[in-house]
């Protein structure tokens, strides 16, 4: 019987398939493509931003000069000197002294007994400072005017002297008070004098809403005679 050889391994050697990998993506490079990307796309809207705004200021630049062509140079000149003046009004205004408040509230607060001749106004800085002399009809009279001012709020630290008797009977005194400055204001007061006075009987007095605490003297010069008395 013949011998047969047999084999299953095959006499030359297969090829194998060669696979062929492509170059690995470099990560770094992908994002640094991107921020660059990012970046001229930042870089174009900023200079697209300033393009706008350049053009938005020539613009607004033109329709400015085109309305200042519009306008009357006179008129310009005119509401300019308008302005200077009402400027000035105003300084006028804040430093200006309005003695007629002062010179009501004397009027309001003064009895029918005593009377005024005589007024003097002086002022030393923040200082006002007024001198009156006057006449009344007895010393009770004059008593109850300095309680009258002592309580009215715009006079402060009154004080009566020279008090004399003339041929009258009745009492001649100075009187030396410092004002309230506040009452010198141009704009009007926050308060009003209220209240009645019954000069015949020589009760109530007018107040402001705010009175200022105040003190006053009644300081006699020699020895004088005894008051009249009252008919």
């Amino acid at each position: 019987m013949p011998d047969f050889k047999t084999s299953f391994i095959p006499k030359k050697t297969i090829a194998r398939a060669k696979v062929q990998t492509g170059t690995p993506v470099d990560l770094f490079l992908v994002i640094a493509v991107l921020i660059f990307l990012l970046a001229a796309l930042a870089a174009g809207g900023v200079f697209a931003y300033q393009f706008k705004v350049k053009s938005d200021i020539t613009k607004k630049s033109e329709q400015l000069a085109l309305a200042r062509k519009e306008i009357d140079p006179n008129l310009i000149a005119q509401l300019e000197s308008l302005d200077l003046q009402l400027g000035k009004a105003k300084e006028v205004l804040g430093t200006h002294q309005a003695m007629t408040t002062l010179f009501d509230k004397l009027e309001q607060n003064t009895l029918l007994s005593v009377q005024f001749d005589s007024f003097a106004y002086s002022r030393n800085k923040d200082v006002h400072q007024i001198t009156m002399n006057g006449e009344a009809k007895n010393y009770m009279s004059l008593a109850l005017q300095s309680d009258v001012f002592s309580k009215a709020g715009f006079i402060k630290n009154a004080v009566f002297s020279n008090l004399n008797l003339n041929t009258a009977g009745n009492v001649q005194f100075q009187m030396v008070a410092d004002v309230d400055p506040s009452i010198f204001t141009y704009t009007p007061q926050d308060g009003s004098p209220d209240g009645s006075m019954d000069n015949a009987t020589g009760t109530g007095i007018g107040s402001s809403n705010t009175p200022v605490s105040t003190q006053s003297q009644t300081v006699p010069t020699g020895t004088p005679q005894a008051p009249a008395t009252p008919q």
